[in-house]
């Protein structure tokens, strides 16, 4: 799948923003998302660790919709992925415990 991407000015930088992102900045913004910090609030009840990042995919979930792959390191070094749907913050999944 080819993805579109559009620039972002950045401190004199131009950062380049995928069309997942854009899709997902328009959903927080207009309440039907919860927030980047709102999924990891809810992911940090059930994993520990050293938040690494976030990747978002469109299409992983039967409706089409965007799915959260949050990446940790554990205090003993494993690294973990959780799957969060994006539009509830309901966790699909966990990956490395």
């Amino acid at each position: 799948m080819l993805t579109a991407f559009s620039p972002v000015p950045y401190g004199g930088r131009v950062l380049v923003r995928s069309a997942e992102q854009d899709a997902a900045y328009r959903g927080v913004n207009s309440g039907r998302m919860p927030s980047l910090d709102q999924i990891k609030s809810i992911v940090s009840r059930r994993v520990k660790g050293e938040y690494m990042g976030v990747e978002i995919d469109d299409g992983m979930l039967q409706d089409g919709g965007y799915v959260y792959r949050l990446t940790y390191r554990q205090p003993n070094g494993a690294i973990v992925r959780v799957d969060v749907n994006a539009q509830n913050g309901r966790i699909l999944g966990i990956h490395g415990m």
